[in-house]
């Protein structure tokens, strides 16, 4: 098992990969500190590891027929409040947030989801969705995260009851969700936090199999007079 410290720094390499592919031709390859051109598929470069079975172990989980569902269940879910403003109905956006040493998840509504908060308005005036979230199945002494690099514009199903959220959204094949893996040896690869990384030790291409992410949490059905300050204990 990797320390909760290990997982939040992997956390934010994800979003690193995720923020320098916006630069690259979709389907471009990091690896290390170097950036090197894939195909279009964005399948893993070969010097992954220092072997073809920790590039095969990738390309498996990169480019598998299946679909990888990521659960995130029990919990609250929190209102992201903008700085320096109210977060209520009369702002341009009500978002939610949940964190946890596993990842981070944001949902975008229109504000005037809180003139009534019912499964029909979540429907409605659902805007988009953005993850992180830490994944198994990597090759050994590896640890990774997904994350999306363009917002999750719709759902597949939204159920409301009893002040819980059931959100299922699925990014296809290709869609720009992210994987970002470092080489947790320290023999061959200095710790996270120290960069630039040789190559070799730390990767970021495009998922080349669809993901689904279930959210499966409760909701603040207020958000109104949301300050920074934390007036409102329903409030992030």
């Amino acid at each position: 098992m990797f320390s909760s410290t290990a997982l939040r720094l992997i956390l934010a390499l994800s979003m690193l990969g995720s923020t320098l592919a916006f630069a690259q031709r979709p389907g471009a390859c990091l690896v290390g500190s170097r950036h090197t051109s894939g195909d279009s598929g964005g399948a893993p470069s070969p010097d992954l590891g220092r072997s073809s079975e920790v590039a095969t172990q990738f390309s498996s989980f990169v480019e598998g027929s299946e679909t990888l569902t990521i659960r995130v269940q029990g919990g609250r879910m929190s209102v992201h409040c903008p700085i320096g403003v109210r977060c209520d109905e009369n702002y341009h956006y009500w978002a939610l947030q949940h964190r946890s040493d596993e990842g981070h998840l944001y949902i975008s509504f229109d504000p005037s989801v809180l003139r009534n908060v019912t499964e029909q308005s979540l429907r409605e005036n659902f805007r988009y969705l953005n993850f992180q979230s830490s994944v198994t199945g990597l090759p050994e002494g590896w640890m990774g995260a997904l994350a999306n690099r363009s917002p999750i514009e719709r759902f597949e199903s939204l159920e409301y009851r009893n002040g819980r959220l059931r959100l299922e959204v699925l990014a296809p094949a290709g869609s720009g969700v992210m994987l970002s893996g470092a080489d947790r040896d320290e023999d061959r690869c200095p710790p996270i936090a120290d960069a630039p990384m040789p190559p070799g030790c730390y990767v970021s291409t495009q998922m080349r199999r669809p993901v689904r992410v279930i959210i499966e949490l409760e909701i603040p059905t207020q958000g109104r007079d949301c300050t920074n300050a934390g007036l409102d204990s329903s409030c992030g």
